[in-house]
């Protein structure tokens, strides 16, 4: 299980509407597997 904050970015450039999302999404209560953290950063581009 994780729970983390999640940065949302949406603007538009000229006739392209551009989207920026950066997640951090730290474990909790890990058994039996490696413990760690998540990072995701995604961009998108819509013409």
């Amino acid at each position: 299980m994780g729970v983390g904050p999640v940065l949302s970015f949406v603007t538009k450039l000229d006739k392209t509407d551009l989207a920026a999302e950066l997640k951090w999404l730290p474990e909790l209560e890990v058994k039996n597997r490696l413990e760690g953290d998540y990072f995701w950063f995604k961009l998108g581009l819509v013409y």
